[in-house]
């Protein structure tokens, strides 16, 4: 078996099998980034580290990884994710207010579809089923994006 027993804290996954199949795949993985995200119902699997390469010795276990852009937590709650989506676009919100003076509305337009509206969609199929509190979060954002785009400040 190459899962993990949470219960134990213990790895089924074998470093050597693990470097075996990379070889055969031609992959390589860096030792000094390489995250391990454990997915458990309760989040906490008292897995602490694992030995997936032998030479640097063990890999931390995290409780958030990113991947592609999208940020996972053990509970795949999208909590993490939201939190920098939000961030992000509310950074991006800011800058536009220092020169929406000078833009015309169509332009406000283009700009919050194409820098904050993005950032919302990106992989928004994996939101599915996420938390009243995290789409309320999101629609905050779209709120102020709306208003940046009339001109009304809060």
């Amino acid at each position: 078996s190459s899962g993990i027993n949470a219960e134990s804290g213990s790895s089924g996954i074998n470093a050597e099998y693990g470097q075996t199949w990379l070889t055969t795949n031609f992959l390589q993985l860096n030792p000094t980034k390489t995250e391990v995200l454990i997915l458990s119902p309760r989040g906490d699997t008292g897995v602490e580290s694992m030995n997936l390469f032998e030479e640097s010795g063990p890999t931390l276990v995290t409780g958030a990884a990113k991947n592609l852009g999208v940020y996972f937590d053990s509970k795949l709650s999208m909590d993490n994710h939201v939190a920098a989506v939000v961030r992000s676009c509310k950074a991006t919100l800011v800058n536009l207010w220092r020169i929406a003076g000078k833009l015309s509305r169509k332009l406000r337009t283009i700009l919050v579809c194409s820098l904050v509206h993005s950032k919302i969609d990106y992989c928004n199929s994996l939101m599915s089923g996420m938390t009243k509190r995290n789409v309320a979060e999101l629609q905050k954002v779209q709120n102020a994006a709306a208003r940046f785009i009339f001109g009304q400040r809060k």
